[in-house]
């Protein structure tokens, strides 16, 4: 199996300026938030992710336990959250380096969203007074980035070994085309995934607190799979970046948490 790893996590805040009127709570802080137009039809839920960066002091294992002992149930438990939330799961990093570049970030943090945009509960008394001084106890909320996301189908979920990935649409596309089609290209020998989720970003990155991160690299899609196991996996992102396609910038083996889903949470 492989090792998880001790380091740094450091990604620069070029700070945008604040008063972008763009907040939403993630579960783990505030991203964008829209509003739609008279007379439109309602939207599709969406997905909110967020990648982490912890306070300066935290190291990789106190992050971590924290994260998941602590502020995970403190959200999960949060009264009337499924009014707002349908599911919030962690993502754990047990081996960053499927990418281009190493994943310079902490975890990753999702929501969805019921419904479609739901802004009001980042205006509660119980996000204010609960959760946000939570994040600001273990969290850089200025150096994390949170995207919005729309997924498309998601394939069966029977592979024990999960990967996310992040990355940009090769030259020619913008849509996820080119990414369902790496599939096709594919040696017949090369390991497939027993499942997939796609999403495309559909707004610039910010962070925790809505501002622009104008400094992080074009991430255009997300990309969650499912494998037998980390070989597996590690076979599969190997030849995606020896063939050119669909190569993620960044990519990791992670270790899933749900926390919240079907109303409830769900701590074990």
């Amino acid at each position: 199996s492989l090792r998880r790893r001790t380091r740094r996590w450091s990604v620069a805040a070029l700070r945008a300026p604040r008063g972008l009127g763009l907040s939403l709570l993630i579960g783990i802080g505030q991203v964008m938030s829209s509003t739609p137009a008279a007379g439109a039809s309602a939207p599709q839920p969406e997905r909110r992710i967020a990648l982490l960066t912890p306070k300066a002091g935290w190291d990789r294992e106190q992050f971590e336990q924290y994260w998941l002992d602590s502020h995970g149930p403190l959200v999960a438990t949060t009264p009337d959250y499924g009014n707002y939330r349908s599911d919030y799961a962690q993502d754990h990093v047990l081996e960053g380096g499927l990418g281009i570049e190493p994943f310079p970030f902490a975890g990753v943090a999702s929501v969805r969203v019921p419904g479609g945009e739901i802004s009001a509960f980042a205006e509660t008394a119980v996000f204010r007074e609960r959760i946000l001084p939570d994040e600001q106890h273990f969290l850089d909320r200025e150096a994390c980035v949170a995207l919005r996301v729309r997924e498309h189908g998601k394939a069966r979920e029977s592979g024990k070994v999960k990967c996310m990935a992040f990355g940009n649409f090769s030259k020619g596309h913008s849509d996820g085309t080119s990414l369902a089609a790496v599939y096709n290209v594919l040696p017949d020998l090369v390991p497939r995934p027993r499942g997939i989720l796609r999403g495309e970003v559909t707004a610039q990155p910010t962070d925790l607190g809505g501002a622009l991160r104008l400094d992080v690299p074009q991430i255009d899609w997300v990309e969650e799979t499912w494998f037998d196991s980390e070989q597996d996996a590690i076979s599969h992102f190997t030849v995606r970046q020896r063939y050119q396609h669909g190569v993620p910038r960044w990519c990791f083996i992670s270790r899933e948490h749900v926390l919240f889903g079907n109303g409830e949470a769900q701590l074990h």
